[in-house]
């Protein structure tokens, strides 16, 4: 099965003839202008840049498939009583692990404490805070019944609770 960009391989290649500019400067157009869905990038790159329909369907499907790629995403495997979860993105990943709690707590997902962080990680110290919610966040989604469940971090533990 083929990626859009392999399927859209000529038409990138011919990009910067046919519109003035490389498929990298319109991805940073349209981050520039922040829009985040399909719909308003493509009337946006008709309506301000002129272009047809054709192209600014491709420009703006091909922006929002980079994105998906780029997005950081976390993976969770299950091992018996516990596991493992991987945090994946374009500036680094780690791998952590987990173990199933009690009571009403789900899980316990365990982080590397704050002096531990950027040697276990390879990640800033500052995207840490931000990292954990996602990781949370992306528990409650994959590992809750319907996404139905909440999360709390007490120290370097993080409490998924349904």
């Amino acid at each position: 099965m083929s990626t859009l960009f392999e399927e859209q391989a000529p038409f990138i290649e011919n990009l910067n003839a046919t519109t003035g500019k490389t498929l990298t400067e319109w991805f940073d157009l349209i981050d520039q202008s922040q829009l985040v869905k399909f719909l308003d990038i493509r009337k946006w790159l008709m309506l301000i840049h002129q272009l047809e329909t054709a192209p600014a369907t491709i420009i703006a499907q091909l922006y929002l498939e980079n994105v998906e790629i780029n997005a950081p995403k976390v993976f969770f495997y299950n091992e018996g009583r516990g596991g493992s979860f991987t945090y994946q993105s374009n500036e680094g990943s780690f791998n952590g692990y987990w173990e199933f709690g009690g009571g009403d707590a789900l899980a316990l997902l365990f982080f590397p404490s704050e002096s531990q962080w950027e040697a276990q990680t390879k990640l800033p110290l500052k995207q840490r805070q931000w990292i954990m919610d996602f990781v949370g966040q992306q528990a409650v989604k994959q590992q809750t019944t319907s996404g139905r469940g909440s999360y709390e971090m007490e120290g370097d533990v993080m409490v998924l609770r349904s």
